[in-house]
């Protein structure tokens, strides 16, 4: 980084990609700030300018790098990898810390703090925000998401039995394992409720508990997209298997055929 682009930096001001900081006085403070870069975009660090733009400037540069290794490395977990640039402006010494965007999200600071970005500022995640940041991670994944308010209760047996002796060969009735064991296995359940895989595949009634997993077909008259008039209409519910067939013979029965002679 030039001095150009510090001064352009600067002259910007503070936003989701750009802290500043007159000093940092401990790993603790420094790691939120990582953390919720870590777990936005990334972006960068000014330390040795205030709030406002004004440059102060580092007096202990080894002592500050001593805080960046510890924050970034046992104060953030997982651990992060950041880029450090000493920059002299107007005879005085500004260090940009360069945040990466987490690949590992989400990044927790101190133990138990999931900082995010929003602006200039930074706040604690929801829990509703800590899914996605996991999910976008690739370390978990919506379909094995936790469906509340159900149980076993819930599973169609019959469907869940015939796709498991069809699948492994074996006498559903014969196994040695038992039945919750075995979703849980499979990552059908999980602490005793379905997980959103099992409601949609084996689930006895799948819409009353996520209405919004069905499929709603319409038939049309004509080719014009904000036709009114229609043929045929159907909300087709169930497990996704019986979703599948019912919307293929809904597609099958509004299809005219072509006549070729």
């Amino acid at each position: 980084m030039n001095l150009k682009e510090l001064h352009k930096i600067i002259k910007k001001g503070e936003d989701s990609k750009t802290q500043f900081k007159s000093k940092i006085d401990s790993p603790n403070s420094l790691a939120a700030e990582m953390c919720a870069f870590a777990n936005t975009e990334g972006g960068i660090i000014l330390v040795g300018v205030t709030d406002s733009g004004e440059l102060v400037g580092i007096d202990d540069i080894n002592r500050l790098n001593q805080l960046i290794s510890n924050a970034a490395s046992h104060n953030v977990v997982p651990p992060i990898d950041v880029i450090t640039e000493n920059i002299i402006c107007d005879e005085k010494l500004i260090v940009a810390i360069k945040v990466p965007r987490g690949e590992n999200k989400p990044y927790a600071a101190n133990g138990t703090d999931y900082w995010i970005k929003v602006g200039a500022d930074k706040r604690r995640a929801s829990r509703e925000e800590l899914r996605r940041l996991t999910q976008a991670s690739g370390s978990m994944y919506a379909d094995e998401l936790v469906v509340p308010n159900t149980s076993i209760e819930d599973l169609d047996m019959f469907a869940f039995r015939d796709f498991y002796e069809k699948e492994y060969g074996v006498s559903f009735e014969g196994s040695s394992i038992p039945t919750e064991r075995l979703l849980t296995n499979l990552k059908l359940m999980k602490d005793g409720h379905l997980t959103l895989a099992g409601l949609l595949l084996f689930g006895k009634e799948p819409a009353r508990v996520r209405p919004q997993f069905i499929i709603k077909a319409v038939a049309f008259i004509g080719n014009e997209v904000e036709g009114k008039e229609y043929l045929d209409g159907e909300d087709i519910c169930g497990i996704i298997t019986a979703q599948y067939k019912n919307a293929m013979a809904f597609l099958k029965r509004n299809l005219r055929k072509v006549q070729k002679v």
